[in-house]
């Protein structure tokens, strides 16, 4: 059977549908409410498709999340993070970073904003279910299997012994299949309904139900001697939790309130010249489902780190790449930068109107300090009239330490250069 869902968002439940008219049309099997959505079943997903078209919802009202207004909501995430008495909760310390920023010759400051961010996976969400008496068997591709096993037989009342999992390919996860109502939607479905049961988002319930990057903003305060060196640096990120969502609520308190999730690559572990050092998360009350996209909370931090030092390279007519050396001694990072500067001709003056651009960062989760390096120089041009940029050339370097999949490893790294470059340049 196939089936068809019309969700909501965290906090949202329907109040009442005109479930007796859609089960009366062609192909319904039923209409099934559930305490956070309203799922449509028929025998082929365009019946339920169609279906759906014609399903009326009254929802709740009054939640967190009908207030949000981007533009809004971000003119006052640039506040919070610019008054000091919305103090941070620390993430990351080292040295005396406000001692170190007082006392500099020369402070520069950088403010960088992103909105909400779609996964935009290949597939849209779904799973099947089948809900027998005897336990309960999961067909999904999922980022969790653990998870799945337990947050499923937790909604059926039953123990994870009786659910089995079986993995499929994701479909592209990305981060979107770290959760997993689908199948546990998929499950309470097909146990209302007595049958099989085989769960699809279309894209634009997929799009409405989602979970979403953080929006963020993100201060960077920068203290300079009167040698261009940096001596002290503050960066404040600005937003909602997200572990707590991806995880399970108080986890982000029991890991000592830093939000893990959120917070990644707000650090500075490779450029070690810099002693002082501050990251602080000032938090946004929860509104909405924000959770992982692919690389964490690296997409914004280590986009706002690498800009800033671009920033004082320039200040200082230094080269980026001999800037960045000059932050480090690591000989890991001295060689993906080298390495990549090499493969793209760094230096080496264009003549079609093309420029280079550098950036480098570190990924560790849980360990910055042994996770994998990558330096990237993408060679772009931009219309001066349209503003519209264009990327000709891409070169990365990594070092992920051992690699016992070579082929992996190629695919992943590829696969994140057009991920990137499309969010960047196409969303």
């Amino acid at each position: 059977m196939q089936l068809h869902t019309g969700c909501a968002t965290v906090l949202v439940r329907p109040l009442s549908a005109n479930a007796d008219a859609v089960r009366k049309l062609p192909g319904v099997v039923d209409v099934v409410m559930l305490g956070h959505g309203v799922a449509v079943v028929a025998h082929t997903f365009a019946a339920a498709l169609t279906a759906r078209h014609q399903l009326k919802v009254e929802w709740n009202k009054g939640f967190p999340g009908d207030a949000i207004d981007t533009d809004r909501d971000l003119d006052r995430y640039l506040a919070d993070g610019r008054d000091m008495k919305h103090i941070g909760v620390v993430f990351h310390s080292a040295g005396d970073a406000a001692g170190a920023l007082k006392g500099a010759a020369k402070v520069m400051v950088g403010e960088y904003l992103n909105d909400h961010v779609y996964h935009a996976q290949m597939e849209p969400m779904n799973s099947t279910a089948s809900v027998r008496p005897d336990g309960v068997d999961i067909w999904v591709g999922t980022q969790a299997p653990t998870r799945t096993t337990l947050d499923v037989a937790g909604a059926l009342g039953i123990g994870a012994d009786k659910v089995r999992v079986h993995q499929h390919f994701l479909g592209g996860g990305f981060g979107r299949r770290a959760t997993v109502e689908a199948s546990v939607d998929a499950a309470l479905i097909s146990k209302a309904v007595g049958k099989p049961v085989k769960l699809v988002l279309s894209r634009e319930d997929d799009l409405a139900a989602g979970t979403f990057r953080p929006m963020t903003s993100q201060r960077i305060e920068a203290g300079l001697d009167a040698n261009g060196r940096i001596v002290g640096w503050r960066q404040r990120v600005v937003g909602e939790l997200v572990g707590d969502f991806v995880y399970r609520p108080g986890y982000v308190e029991k890991s000592k309130n830093r939000d893990i999730i959120f917070m990644s690559g707000a650090m500075l572990p490779y450029y070690e010249k810099v002693a002082n050092v501050q990251t602080e998360h000032v938090r946004e009350p929860e509104r909405t489902r924000v959770a992982a996209w692919r690389g964490i909370g690296s997409g914004y931090t280590k986009f706002a780190i690498e800009s800033v030092i671009d920033e004082i390279a320039h200040a200082q007519k230094a080269d980026p790449l001999a800037y960045r050396l000059s932050l480090t001694d690591h000989p890991r990072a001295r060689r993906v930068l080298e390495k990549v500067a090499v493969m793209s001709g760094w230096g080496k003056r264009r003549s079609s109107g093309t420029a280079l651009g550098l950036a480098f960062a570190e990924y560790g989760l849980f360990a910055p300090k042994v996770g994998s390096l990558v330096a990237a120089v993408a060679e772009i041009s931009v219309d001066r009239r349209s503003g519209r940029i264009r990327v000709h050339n891409y070169w990365a370097a990594a070092d992920a330490g051992l690699v016992v999949n070579p082929a992996g490893f190629e695919a992943q790294m590829e696969s994140a250069i057009v991920w990137g470059l499309s969010s960047a340049l196409k969303a």
